[in-house]
This record gives structure tokens, sequence and C-alpha cells, in this order.
């Protein structure tokens, strides 16, 4: 199984390289109807990260789903959302909850598109249920939209969150890279 031993390998990656799940049903971009508070939300967040650090699956997809749909999209800082994907991502896949993870790997890819790790969780769900054709061009994507995101050179922008964000995306796609480094040879 492609997954095993990936709990630990995906600690202390900035940006880990696993993620948890979601249910069936697609988790909105934007805060439900019921939005959390400032407060609330930072208290969510604290929750999902200590269970995340205590390996505690069950809670971590809780606390992932709950400020997914409950907290609102960090707009200045969207790496922050695609964090909050990967631990759901990696959660469902420690619980073998396979088809959900598929699901919420292209919530996650319709939401964040340039993150490479989205496309990774998508390509290794897809050979993990049997369809290796897919899940090969979607692990090339990841590797692509890594190598993207490598060549992107610092611009002045007027968000200064920006530098940060771009930074972080790029130690993302260096670990993309990294983790599939012999698992997928792309053509050059």
């Amino acid at each position: 199984m492609i997954w095993r031993g990936a709990t630990r390998a995906a600690r202390g990656a900035p940006l880990a390289l696993l993620a948890l799940c979601c249910v069936s049903v697609s988790i909105p971009a934007m805060a439900a109807s019921n939005p959390a508070s400032a407060g609330d939300c930072a208290a969510i967040r604290d929750a999902l990260r200590l269970a995340y650090e205590a390996d505690d699956w069950p809670t971590t997809e809780r606390r992932a789903r709950e400020e997914l749909e409950r907290c609102p999209d960090p707009d200045a800082v969207p790496v922050n959302r695609a964090a909050t994907y990967r631990k759901l991502l990696l959660a469902l896949v420690v619980q073998d909850r396979h088809a959900e993870a598929l699901k919420t790997a292209e919530a996650c890819i319709a939401t964040y598109y340039r993150s490479p790790t989205c496309h990774m969780f998508r390509g290794l769900e897809l050979t993990e249920l049997h369809r290796t054709d897919e899940g090969r061009a979607e692990l090339i994507a990841a590797i692509n939209v890594s190598r993207e995101i490598l060549a992107e050179k610092p611009m002045p922008h007027p968000n200064p969150e920006y530098a940060a964000w771009l930074g972080e995306a790029k130690s993302e796609a260096d670990d993309v890279l990294n983790h599939l480094r012999g698992v997928v040879k792309p053509a050059e």
C-alpha cells in the first residue's frame, strides 16, 4: 500500500505532503451559513493543530472539516486553507478512507489548483483505487505544478503576505518533487 509509513514521513515538512480527507459531500470554498467568529476560528485552528500533532486522526478530520466549513477563507493567505485540506487528506488516508480522500483531493484542486499536494494526493488515491493511468497523469500534473512554482520569480505585490505565501508554496513544491522522485518519471 502506497501510504504505509507516510504519517511520520510527512512530519516536519513545512506543508505536509499528506493531508486529511473530507466527507463525500464537497466542502464549500466559503464559510457556511453558520460562520465562526475570529476567536472561534483561532480555537478551531489550534485544536486542529494539536490533534494533527498527536496523530488523532478522527479529531483532525472533524476539526479540519469544521475549519473549512465555518471559518472564512483567508484570501490573503491561500496556503492556510490548502494546509487544512492537506491535514484532512492525511486523516482520511490514515483511516483507509480512500474514496473520500479522492473526493477531498478533487475539492482541494477545484479551490487551489496550484497546490501540488492536492494533485499528488489525487494521483496517489487514483493509484490506490487501481486507476493507474489517471493516477500517473495526476502525479505528473503535481510535478509540473511544482516545477512552475519553483520557477516563479518573486515580484512586487500589493499584498505583503504574497512573498510569505510564495515561499511556503515553493517549499511545498520542493517537498512534492522530493516525495515523488522515483515514484513517477514524467516525460522530459
